[in-house]
């Protein structure tokens, strides 16, 4: 009688450990609290170092200590089931109440529906890219989020930054046309005739100074150059901070690609509440043009050393031709990319597009050839 017994305290015993390896995996998928996207899956399980050392591995996780709880990816759900096939895994989403255009807020200029669709998407977005095919609109849909912000937030300055400098004058004009605020060109100075005769670094830093002197001006125009002045970033970077500046449009992003550069490293640090690009092509020559779009809107956290190792493809070769000293150097060699869907998943996180064809109820283009003579 007493074997039996000790038979089934060695068996019971056995089972509890078995179910003790088996950890219940809660995933949560609500609003977004430490990622730079609408939605995060939150993952809480009883402690494990072998469980936390892989969730670890998870690109874009960060912990939170008072929930104890790990806020991943969306995306990222895939690659945790994955990573414990053994573990049982529920997953539930918070239903979020999302937030709409006011019926009676009024618009200067008329909008079409794909821009209301896209002022939707960025009230449930703090940072975003407008990618819009080009002539649907992404000044005046920018400039309307703008307003609309001004009134749900009471926002002081939006900060546009012009990756081409000559769209300084174009900006400042469709802000006269679809708005009924006020604008400035950091740095420009005019004659009576209204002819422009300086733009110059040093203005734009005064200005940036007095900005408590143009309570009545909303948008601030600049370029992108004019970050490489260090001490015109550091006096944006502070009115960043004060919160005198709550939103930054930054025109043609995707000319902002070298995180290399002083000016890009400046405009990395710049972190308003509401971060804005607008690119009809936002990959250009190579997958890492992305980088510091991504980076600027908290999607991409690593360096750009790293970034580049994990979507590029590189081997080692030896020089045929021997250096001064008869040594045969090793140099590493760019062959190709991997993992660019990754990119792309990205992109998707944080990119609104649509092209013509499907928001736009156009006639077919007509080709007609016209001929004329050299004068």
């Amino acid at each position: 009688m007493g074997v039996i017994s000790l038979i089934w305290i060695n068996i019971n015993e056995i089972l509890c450990k078995r179910e003790e390896r088996k950890i219940m995996i809660k995933v949560m998928v609500a609003k977004s609290l430490m990622l730079r996207e609408k939605q995060s899956a939150f993952v809480s399980f009883r402690y494990d170092p072998e469980m936390v050392k892989k969730i670890k591995t998870i690109e874009n996780r960060t912990y939170i200590p008072d929930k104890k709880e790990w806020e991943i990816p969306v995306s990222s759900i895939e690659s945790l089931k994955t990573m414990f096939p053994d573990q049982e895994i529920i997953v539930e989403t918070k239903q979020e109440n999302e937030y709409t255009v006011p019926d009676d807020f009024e618009f200067k200029s008329k909008l079409m529906p794909h821009q209301l669709e896209m002022i939707q998407y960025g009230l449930n977005n703090q940072h975003f890219i407008i990618g819009d095919d080009q002539g649907l609109g992404k000044t005046c849909e920018s400039l309307a989020y703008s307003i609309l912000m001004k009134e749900m937030e009471q926002v002081e300055h939006v900060l546009i930054i012009c990756g081409v400098n000559g769209l300084k004058e174009n900006w400042a004009e469709e802000i006269e046309k679809h708005t009924y605020e006020k604008q400035m060109i950091l740095g420009a100075r005019y004659t009576q005739k209204g002819t422009l005769t300086a733009n110059r670094n040093e203005d734009k830093i005064e200005d940036i100074k007095n900005l408590d002197l143009y309570p009545d001006v909303y948008f601030l125009i600049t370029n992108y150059e004019s970050f490489r002045n260090q001490e015109f970033a550091d006096e944006m970077i502070r009115a960043v901070s004060l919160k005198k500046i709550g939103i930054i449009i930054f025109d043609e992003i995707h000319k902002c690609k070298n995180p290399t550069m002083l000016a890009a490293k400046n405009i990395l640090k710049l972190k308003p509440q509401h971060r804005i690009g607008l690119s009809g092509t936002m990959i250009i020559n190579s997958p890492l043009d992305a980088y510091m779009a991504l980076s600027w809107f908290g999607f991409e956290t690593r360096n750009y050393y790293h970034f580049k190792a994990t979507y590029t493809r590189s081997k080692v070769i030896t020089k045929k031709e021997p250096d001064e000293n008869g040594v045969h150097q090793k140099v590493k060699i760019f062959i190709g990319y991997q993992n660019i869907e990754e990119i792309q998943q990205k992109l998707d996180h944080c990119m609104i597009r649509r092209l013509k064809k499907d928001v736009l109820n156009l006639p077919p283009k007509i080709h007609k050839n016209v001929y004329c003579s050299m004068s």
